[in-house]
């Protein structure tokens, strides 16, 4: 295993390890992500696309993910999207693993705000977000080191962004720097539930810089 992989599975074994948010909330969530639950990411990743967190333990679909069931909703209508113009990522013929395959060859790769289930509700509470994304996901940014980042919850997620990142995440993309990191940051709503047109306009706004950012470069607008 090369120095790159092992560091991304310490940084994932640190997320199965942590439970501070379960002992901080036991009321309110549980079982963080273990290690086998996220893949390695690609080497270069143009967008990194952030959801709230992993299902509900007492719902219907018992804390399954966006990698870990083909039929999860957030997975399947955000490939519905960007097989279509103008991203047209080659995922419309694929299914399963397939699908993720093709998704992380077209340099996307997709993690979660919060790394531990809500128990009954669709979403941890906002202080238990943004206090897992301030520890874990803020690492994984600056390890996948994406050109762009656009995060998938205006409800959820996006009252939490001013504690994660330091200032809001809006509907624009904005120039953020976390460590040595610096990208452009978005929010968008989840493209379920009627909301896929709006998030293909947000998200049509990052798609030309995410793609033709030189990596590395300080993004501008």
């Amino acid at each position: 295993m090369d120095d790159r992989l092992s560091c991304w599975r310490e940084i994932q074994s640190q997320i199965a390890r942590c439970g501070e948010c379960c002992k901080k909330w036991p009321n309110d969530v549980i079982r963080p992500l273990n290690t086998s639950e996220m893949p390695d990411p690609p080497e270069m990743v143009n967008i990194l696309f952030v959801g709230v967190a992993p299902t509900r333990q007492e719902g219907k679909n018992k804390g399954t993910h966006f990698y870990s069931s083909p039929q999860d909703p957030l997975r399947r209508e955000l490939f519905r999207l960007l097989a279509e113009k103008p991203f047209s990522l080659p995922l419309a013929e694929h299914n399963g693993e397939d699908n993720i395959r093709a998704f992380h060859e077209s340099k996307c790769f997709f993690v979660h705000a919060a790394k531990v289930r809500p128990i009954a509700t669709d979403a941890p509470p906002e202080a238990v977000i943004a206090f897992c994304a301030t520890r874990h996901l803020l690492e994984e940014i600056q390890f996948i080191r994406p050109r762009a980042v656009c995060i998938l919850s205006k409800t959820k997620v996006g009252p939490a962004t001013a504690a994660i990142f330091g200032r809001p995440i809006l509907d624009e993309p904005l120039t953020v720097t976390v460590g040595d990191w610096t990208g452009l940051v978005v929010t968008a709503p989840q493209p379920v539930r009627g909301g896929a047109s709006r998030t293909k306009e947000i998200l049509s706004k990052l798609w030309p810089f995410s793609q033709t950012m030189e990596s590395g470069a300080r993004p501008t607008l």
